[in-house]
């Protein structure tokens, strides 16, 4: 009975291995926009951030986020583009906390 019971254990433990082997860790693939809020995290206070190209957001993409600090956004004739086919509550481009300036 024991041997059994160890060996039951045995072949549940690899099935689990063997199941968490098979799934891939979702990891969120970088986009440009991803790219730009990354640019905006890095920025120190007062820096000035000059774009050399416009920004479109993929699908997911969340609005850019300033917190913490004051930067210059210069879009240097570029666009700055959400994505959004309509008006939603989560629809602005950008987000400015309370601490922050833009």
């Amino acid at each position: 009975m024991k041997k059994t019971l160890k060996t039951l254990l045995i072949i549940v433990m690899c099935l689990i291995v063997i199941s968490v082997k098979g799934q891939k860790a979702e990891a969120k693939e970088a986009t440009e926009w991803t790219s730009l809020q990354d640019m905006i995290d890095q920025a120190e206070d007062g820096d000035t951030i000059v774009l050399d190209q416009d920004y479109t957001a993929a699908k997911g993409d969340t609005a850019l986020v300033v917190k913490g600090k004051t930067i210059t956004l210069d879009l240097n004739g570029h666009t700055l583009d959400r994505n959004r086919s309509s008006a939603a509550d989560d629809g602005q481009a950008i987000v400015v906390s309370k601490d922050a300036e833009l």
